[in-house]
């Protein structure tokens, strides 16, 4: 008999709470159950669980907790039904003292049991803050959104934990004692703000062990989750972010999509009766099912690897990096677009003083350009270049200032330093 095929794994984390990712966790796994998919809703928030509550259960019979005290063999059989077809829920530990600094025996257990759950989809509700065991239970998945709301504090938090867990997977890369010390020892100082630049310092000790990490860099697997947006306008954030963790933290963190702020959602939650259950043609749930739909047809080639423990870390602890109330590295307004993009595909030169070098242009805008190539380009933020469009009529030729580099991506953003005819008709042959 053939192996069974692993579940889809999606994990839904966020830094602190109060930015509804228990909401979006249970909305997103009932759209992709009324789809027809075997789904299992894993609330990992150890001690603060409450998605049972969202689905009008009280008091489950069943949950992590009577897994980790053997009153089960299996998390499948510590499964309760819901009233939503295709869709299970595997309750959280509630309020028992220590709940959330299970120890690293019960964790692996517990991330073992999910890794093994019978189900087309299982999505995991992880919990605030940025603990290792939150952590780990948001590296069990090949897909992690990230949810966040357009105020700066949760955006910071969002950041946090990101940048908290991308190390964190990093740290699992390390196959010995010895990388393990490199990594640590690389991210010691203020230098490696940016991951790129920790991943320089590895190489230069560990090629092989670099090559490993930038592996896990690519295929991290995180998307952004807006929530409680008031106007359109705000969800600029939500991509201003995600272009700052693509500079920052070396990783592609796309906006999967956002939700408006909605009294249907809060009424759903005050009634304990999901959103998609009660008001399937709202705005809001045709919003859940865009991102679910988006969701199963991602692309999962690597299978999920365990988290590994690190020797001599607590049980709980938090790490050294990534608290949820530090700082973001940048202002979000340098990344905040205030032109519409238009997608191209087009070759042109970028010239300076040292010569030129074929480019892909990939978008263009009124302010400016995005552009890639198949090297690193020698340039820094704030050089002066001149982009010469070959893939256009008489070649026109804007001169523009470097404002974002992506070395490792070769990936180099410039905006035009003139405005009016030129750059107008660039964008006009974009739309053409």
């Amino acid at each position: 008999m053939g192996k069974r095929p692993s579940a889809r794994v999606i994990a839904v984390g966020g830094g602190k709470g109060g930015v509804g990712k228990s909401i979006i966790a249970s909305n997103l796994a009932i759209a992709m159950a009324q789809a027809g998919n075997r789904v299992i809703l894993v609330d990992a928030d150890l001690g603060a669980a409450n998605l049972h509550t969202l689905f009008g259960v009280d008091g489950p019979r069943t949950s992590i907790q009577t897994l980790l005290e053997h009153e089960v063999d299996t998390l499948e059989a510590a499964t309760t039904p819901t009233a939503v077809r295709n869709l299970r829920l595997v309750a959280g530990m509630g309020a028992v003292p220590g709940a959330a600094n299970i120890n690293h025996a019960q964790k692996q257990k517990v991330l073992r049991h999910i890794r093994s759950l019978d189900a087309d989809v299982v999505v995991v509700d992880v919990g605030a803050g940025v603990s290792y065991n939150v952590l780990d239970f948001f590296d069990l998945a090949r897909l992690r959104l990230v949810v966040m709301t357009p105020q700066l504090t949760s955006v910071q938090n969002a950041y946090s934990f990101t940048k908290a867990a991308v190390l964190r997977a990093l740290r699992h890369a390390a196959s010995d004692p010895g990388e393990v010390s490199l990594l640590e020892a690389s991210t010691s100082t203020r230098e490696t703000a940016r991951v790129e630049a920790l991943l320089a310092k590895v190489r230069a000790e560990s090629p092989a062990f670099a090559t490993r990490l930038e592996k896990v860099l690519s295929g991290f697997g995180a998307q952004i989750v807006g929530n409680q947006v008031f106007e359109a306008k705000d969800a600029g954030i939500f991509h201003a972010i995600s272009r700052m963790m693509g500079d920052f933290l070396s990783i592609r963190a796309p906006v999967l999509g956002h939700v408006r702020a909605s009294r249907r959602v809060h009424d759903s939650v005050t009634r304990r009766r999901p959103l998609l259950v009660d008001d399937p043609g709202d705005e809001c749930a045709r919003a859940f099912h865009r991102m679910a739909e988006a969701l199963l047809l991602a692309e999962v080639d690597e299978p999920m690897r365990p988290a590994v423990a690190v020797a001599g870390e607590r049980d709980g602890a938090r790490p050294d990096d990534g608290q949820t109330d530090e700082e973001l590295p940048a202002e979000p307004g340098l990344y905040m677009r205030r032109h519409e993009r238009h997608p191209v595909s087009w070759t042109a030169r970028l010239e300076g003083p040292g010569g030129g070098a074929y480019v892909q242009v990939r978008e263009v805008s009124l302010g400016g350009a995005g552009i890639e190539a198949n090297e690193p380009l020698p340039v820094a933020v704030g050089d002066e270049r001149t982009l010469v469009f070959d893939d256009l009529p008489d070649r026109p030729a804007l001169p523009g200032v470097v404002r974002y580099v992506n070395a490792r991506h070769s990936r180099v953003g410039l905006e035009f330093l003139c405005e009016g005819e030129l750059p107008a008709r660039i964008v006009a042959d974009a739309r053409h």
